[in-house]
This record gives structure tokens, sequence and C-alpha cells, in this order.
């Protein structure tokens, strides 16, 4: 498991499913990043529409591959999304980010899907962040798995990382954290976490020496236990991790459900065991008194 969120998050190759050759549109911006921010390792592109992309030769489809993949991004329309893991794990490919919207967030119709895809997961073997989700940044290696203006201008690497479950709400957190001197060496945006969660996410950033404090956003928790664990792990690395959770209110916890799926905690209990176990608890991502951007960039200048 660990090994496939290490692909996820530091690949050494990555294959784009349903790529672009039109930079404009999401589906072509993944692929220009990558190629712009001089991503070291080996990029896929995979569309049967174009012999090439840029200077990258595209594949058909992944089979036709002749490379070792790493990591898959996944952008092809949310039905085809289910055939598209099964397609990943014959090739034995260990993580895939899949930006396709329209699951659980879209209403009965979208909760089948996601069922299928789930079922795709399991039978794969494949690990997989979102769907619904705008993927990922990890500066420090040049990793650009995402089509979000996060990663449109200069990336300067920092001390910090920022994992989110809301991708609008984190492309504009990152946003205030750069005019504030802030900057991430991890944006990570889980999305709809069918798969991978934020907390698994977070013990991998956790472990990386380059990071010596981390920030979340939480809309809803599937792992309690594990957000447990790694809080005593933040505490024996010496590293703080400052969350924001919304969601304290019925009317928080409806919205919430209706952007993601996921169902809000009782915030009075979470509350109360972040505390126990050493995290520090932010009211907003951005304000200026006691946001997770304040209370993250104090803990990475006082290192």
């Amino acid at each position: 498991m660990s090994q496939a969120i290490r692909s996820l998050l530091s690949p050494k190759s990555i294959a784009v499913l349903g790529a672009s050759a039109d930079f404009d549109k999401l589906n072509g911006r993944t692929v220009q990043m990558l190629i712009e921010k001089r991503y070291p390792g080996a990029v896929y592109p995979v569309n049967p529409k174009y012999d090439r992309i840029g200077e990258l030769r595209c594949y058909p489809n992944v089979a036709a591959i002749d490379g070792e993949i790493d990591l898959a991004i996944v952008t092809v329309p949310a039905r085809h999304v289910p055939n598209a893991i099964r397609e990943l794990g014959a090739r034995k490919v260990s993580a895939a980010i899949v930006f396709s919207s329209g699951f659980s967030e879209n209403g009965p119709a979208g909760v089948e899907l996601e069922r299928q895809l789930a079922a795709a997961i399991r039978e794969s073997g494949v690990r997989v962040m979102g769907p619904n989700c705008l993927g990922l940044v990890n500066a420090f290696d040049k990793v650009m798995a995402t089509f979000s203006q996060f990663a449109l201008g200069p990336i300067a690497t920092g001390p910090a990382a920022f994992v989110t479950q809301s991708g609008a709400l984190g492309t504009a957190t990152t946003g205030v954290a750069r005019r504030r001197g802030l900057n991430f060496g991890y944006f990570v945006n889980t999305g709809n976490e069918l798969d991978v969660t934020l907390v698994e996410v977070m013990r991998e950033v956790l472990a990386d020496p380059r990071v010596t404090a981390l920030c979340g956003y939480i809309e809803g928790l599937k792992d309690g236990p594990g957000l447990c664990q790694l809080g005593e792990a933040a505490l024996v690395a010496g590293k703080p991790i400052a969350l924001t959770k919304v969601g304290r209110t019925r009317a928080g916890a409806r919205a919430i459900a209706s952007h993601t799926g996921s169902l809000a905690g009782e915030d009075a209990v979470f509350s109360g065991v972040i505390g126990q176990m050493g995290f520090l608890r932010a009211r907003s991502s951005t304000s200026p008194r006691r946001s997770c951007i304040v209370r993250c960039r104090a803990a990475t200048a006082s290192r």
C-alpha cells in the first residue's frame, strides 16, 4: 500500500489517459505543465486521435505503451473511467488519479457509476485518488499531476505541505499562501476519496524529510483511527499539522454532501479527539487569524 502511495506522489513515469493536443483544454493542460516544468520522468499521452502531442509520442491505448507506468492520470468521461482502471490493472499500474467528475456528487446516476468504479478498483488492484479531484503537485520532484491553476505559474518549493478534500478551496488557499510567503512542497486534492484518503496521503507526506509542517482541509473524515495514528506519528517526528474541518453546522454538513458526497462527522467529537492527538485546529483556511496558513507558516518559520 505504501509503495502505491509513493508512486502516486513521486512517480518515475506518468501516463495521461484522454490527453488533448489542445493545451487550452483541461485534459491538455496537464501534459503542457509536465513539459514546461521539466518533469524528469517519462510522459505517455494516451489518445487514439493523435500520433503526437507536442514532442511526445501519443499512444492509442494503455496496452500500446512500451515502458513502465508508475502513475496514470485519468481524464476520460466518467462513464469510461471504470474500464480505464481495469486496463491499468492489466498493465500492473499501481496508482491512478481520476480527474473526471460525475460520480456520487452528481445524484443517483453518479452514485451507481461510483459503485461501478469501486468494483473496478477492487478487481484491478490499482490505488485510485479521486474521482472528481484536481490531482497533485509535488514541487520537489516537478510532478505536475494536476490541471489546477496553481501549477501554471512559477512553482517555488517550500517546507510545508497542503492536503485538501476540496479542489476549489484548495486552489484559493494556495493563492493566499503564496501572497503570505508560504510555499508548498506538496499540494494534493483527494476529491471524493473513493479509495485513497487524505490520511493516507498525509502519512506519506509526513515521512518526507523535506517537509517540516503540514496543513489539511477536511470535509468528511473516513478514517478516524488513521487520523489518530497520523497525529501520533507527527508528534514523534516533531512536525506540526494544522487542520481545518468544515461542517460544524447542519447547513454546512448539507453543503458538503452536495459537493463531494461525503457526510461531515460530529464536530465536537472531532475537535476533542484531534486536540488530544496534538493537531492544531484552525477555524478557517485563509483568514488572518487562527487560519491553517498562519499556523503552518509559523511552524515552518520556527524550524
